[in-house]
């Protein structure tokens, strides 16, 4: 009888252990959703912040069009390059100012925008290609630029302007 106990007591244990860990592993991935979602909010602040800039009259400084970089095509474009996003000048991507970015959990590096001139065949406008990029406020980056930890989402999109 004791034996008996003593396994069923043993049983109790390891199924109260398995539900604590699954209780962790829920936790860590709420928190990892938490994580993706404000990065995605973040990296949508960062292109509705170049596009409207591309719109204006009068642009601030590295949005007119003699200080981006030119690409054939998406695939062929500056932004697939890590030294596009780090380096500063003509053809450098741009941060969102600090004074647009807000919230609870301020990202730890503010988003992103990197905006290329798109050269399409026949095309009566200017075409853009904008892409941005926005992180959560865990994201860690490794030498290289590859994610080491938190989220980063990156967004595109074609703006053709007059």
């Amino acid at each position: 009888m004791l034996i008996i106990a003593l396994v069923i007591l043993v049983l109790i244990g390891l199924g109260a252990a398995t539900a604590m860990r699954m209780a962790g592993s829920a936790r860590q991935v709420s928190s990892n959703m938490r994580q993706e979602a404000l990065a995605q909010q973040y990296a949508e602040l960062a292109l509705s912040y170049c596009e409207s800039e591309l719109q204006k009259a009068q642009r601030e400084p590295g949005f007119e069009d003699t200080d981006l970089s030119t690409t054939a095509g998406i695939g062929a474009g500056t932004w697939r390059k890590p030294a596009a996003w780090t380096s500063t000048g003509i053809g450098a991507a741009k941060d969102v100012p600090g004074t647009l970015v807000s919230g609870s959990q301020p990202p730890k590096k503010n988003p992103q925008c990197f905006v290329e001139l798109l050269q399409v065949a026949g095309a009566v406008n200017t075409v853009y290609l904008v892409t941005a990029r926005g992180f959560s406020a865990g994201y860690d980056a490794e030498p290289d630029g590859r994610t080491k930890a938190g989220a980063v989402v990156w967004l595109q999109s074609i703006l053709a302007l007059q």
